[in-house]
């Protein structure tokens, strides 16, 4: 690893929460998307060793968030290239003035070096041991909030720091205060489901019920659930001012110190980006990354999937580019989500406290909950049926839902049966690297390939001419524990003759078990916005396959292909010939069609035409576009092109996809 980018590992580990809060925790919240989208551009420069990009994207994060301590300090490193190393040491001091306190850290940074020798260097060291944990200057220390008898609790900016590393607040609450609120008789006071059952395990002792747990409704309160019914259950809700901003509503953005369940059941209905709850988070990578941290942190969500998803025989719609477990979607518009939320409460008061306790410590809360409801489907049988489709629907209807044996098998579990959850990562081989197509290169659109990339859900959108992509994936047991775990790979959604999972070239035959796998989709398998879900599952001995996490591949729906006889494209319309509906947020609609072709069996590049069949350019194998010919029919003058969007003017329409020549 570079030195630039040792720095931007280790001041992101080193300040996740040391924001001031001279600015406030909602001012922070509202530059979010600016500051999110600054540190991809400083990455970027790291990644290039661009220290003058560095240092204007530095002075930018200060311009937006002048108190906020990784910029001053990221600052004082780009600076320290420079003759002059004055204003470097002046970014470092405000640097440790604003939190950045970790002597050795300051002093082990190779981009600090040049800076080491010089006596400034040994005084901001000094400065920051003298500092240690005092607050820095305009920070007024965090008010935990308390629980009050009635467990209906209201947060405020006095009780939340925000995390911008998480991208979401981090409340401060008295947990103490939850336990002392939590009715003695909570056992006769149960009134959720499997009302009889989980009353007499918390009588005699075995079930924990709901103690020191929150619910967070985010629709405001159009599908609230009944927490009383919940002995020990504490029910959120934000302040007036956070109402006012709209920060409670819809997607979830607070970190809590107990596990938490939440709804939302509400949906984008306006304009032409349209959609659930559910889409949105897998559609936005930011939003993404939030729902698998919130995830791992022992949050469990339950969203409807209004119009993006339906089995009814006659409107057959699923309009999810890929599958996650962060995220329990429900078939159904408002308060089809109830049915689950209700479940899940129920299925945590039945389990054991032990069970619960060793689920929280390991973050393995929410994976639990959602293998147990996968595993509960009345169709899932066995340990093998959990393996397929059957237990993995994009959206769970209600028939899916069996509540007597969700909750026995919750009671039943003993903390060593809990089984791991899986973290994935794309990797490539040194061996026999994959080779990624390039945006406005490869193929005719800026998106990238990946949609989004966590631990836990990968998704990727088959947008070049291939006919087979392969990716490599490695698996590790999330959480990372002593003991061997192994892996298992299953197509749960989609074709299965369509993708080949199998070990990569020149390893063993083993790998998958172990982890590794090679991943290789048809693309000619896959219909116009149809998908295919990889599923990896981990276990350990003693315990079952857990949670699932997904990797998935989606066809661009306006897309139609044609293929040769050989397997390599011949055409590809982009005019949406089959008028189905595209996802915006995969692909904009574009009017064009490119016809391929060939010499000696090698593409030579593509001829573009109108909707209507007018011939509007010649092109490269490379995207090029071609302007004058040699007389052997070789390009003589070419030129990038770029494509960019342009508002059509209809209302309600998303802009299209045009391009332009770079000159």
């Amino acid at each position: 690893m570079s030195a630039w980018a040792r720095t931007a590992v280790l001041a992101a580990a080193a300040l996740a929460a040391a924001a001031a809060h001279a600015t406030s925790a909602y001012g922070y919240y509202a530059v979010a998307a600016q500051h999110q989208q600054l540190r991809a551009r400083f990455v970027d420069c790291v990644r290039r060793s661009d220290a003058k990009g560095m240092e204007e994207v530095c002075r930018a994060g200060i311009e937006l968030v002048e108190d906020d301590a990784l910029w001053h300090y990221n600052l004082a490193c780009a600076l320290s290239y420079r003759d002059d190393f004055s204003e470097a040491f002046a970014e470092l001091e405000k640097s440790v003035r604003l939190g950045v306190r970790d002597v050795e850290m300051i002093k082990s940074d190779g981009d600090l070096k040049r800076l080491s020798g010089d006596p400034r260097f040994a005084k901001a060291i000094d400065l920051a041991r003298e500092l240690g944990d005092s607050l820095p200057p305009g920070k007024t220390p965090l008010v935990p909030a308390v629980v009050p008898p009635d467990l209906k609790l209201t947060i405020a900016e006095t009780n939340l720091d925000w995390n911008f590393d998480a991208n979401c607040f981090v409340a401060q609450i008295d947990v103490a205060s939850i336990t002392s609120a939590v009715p003695k008789d909570a056992a006769d006071r149960y009134n959720g489901p499997a009302r009889k059952r989980i009353s007499a395990w918390i009588r005699e002792g075995s079930a924990a019920g709901n103690a020191n747990e929150f619910y967070f409704n985010r629709d405001g309160g159009h599908s609230r659930l009944v927490a009383t019914n919940y002995p020990g259950l504490v029910s959120v809700r934000m302040d007036d001012r956070a109402r006012e901003l709209g920060i409670d509503r819809l997607t979830p953005n607070v970190v809590f110190p107990r596990p938490v369940f939440g709804n939302a059941s509400l949906a984008m209905t306006q304009g032409f980006m349209w959609r659930s709850a559910g889409r949105l988070h897998l559609t936005d990578p930011q939003l993404c990354a939030r729902m698998q941290f919130l995830y791992s942190n022992n949050q469990f969500w339950v969203f409807p999937a209004v119009d993006d998803f339906s089995t009814v025989a006659t409107n057959r719609i699923d309009r999810f580019a890929a599958a996650s477990p962060f995220q329990l979607l429900t078939e159904g518009r408002s308060w089809s989500d109830q049915q689950y939320l209700r479940a899940a409460v129920a299925a945590s008061a039945a389990m054991r406290s032990d069970t619960k306790e060793s689920a929280i410590r390991r973050h393995l809360f929410a994976p639990t909950l959602q293998w147990l409801f996968r595993r509960s489907v009345p169709g899932v049988k066995s340990d093998d049926d959990y393996l397929t489709s059957k237990a993995h629907p994009t959206a769970f209807a209600k028939g899916d839902l069996d509540v007597e044996a969700l909750v026995g098998r919750a009671h039943s579990l003993k903390p060593a049966d809990i089984p791991p959850a899986v973290a994935l990562a794309v990797v490539n081989s040194s061996k026999f690297p994959v080779k990624y197509p390039r945006p406005e290169v490869d193929y005719p659109d800026g998106g990238a390939e990946f949609l989004s990339v966590t631990p836990f859900s990968v998704a990727m959108v088959l947008r070049d001419e291939q006919a087979k992509r392969t990716v490599l994936v490695k698996a590790v047991p999330f959480p990372v524990e002593e003991g061997g775990t192994e892996f298992k790979w299953a197509v749960v959604h989609g074709d299965p003759d369509a993708v080949k999972v199998e070990p990569p070239l020149g390893e063993s035959p083993f790998a998958p078990q172990r982890g590794v796998v090679q991943i290789t989709v048809d693309r000619r398998r896959i219909a116009p916005g149809g998908r295919i879900d990889v599923a990896c599952f981990a276990k350990r001995p003693g315990t079952a396959f857990g949670a699932p996490s997904f990797v998935s591949f989606s066809a661009v729906a306006l897309e139609r292909r044609e293929w040769r006889d050989d397997g390599k494209i011949a055409s590809i319309d982009y005019t949406n010939p089959d008028g189905l509906y595209c996802d915006p947020a995969i692909a904009l609609p574009r009017r064009w069609k490119d016809v391929y072709e060939y010499k000696d069996g090698e593409c030579t590049g593509f001829t573009r035409y109108s909707a209507d069949g007018e011939k509007r350019g010649e092109f490269t194998r490379r995207g090029e576009r071609i302007l004058e010919r040699n007389a052997d029919g070789t390009p003589k003058r070419k030129v990038n092109v770029r494509y960019v969007t342009r508002d059509t003017g209809i209302p309600d329409m998303p802009p299209e996809l045009t391009y332009i020549d770079e000159d």
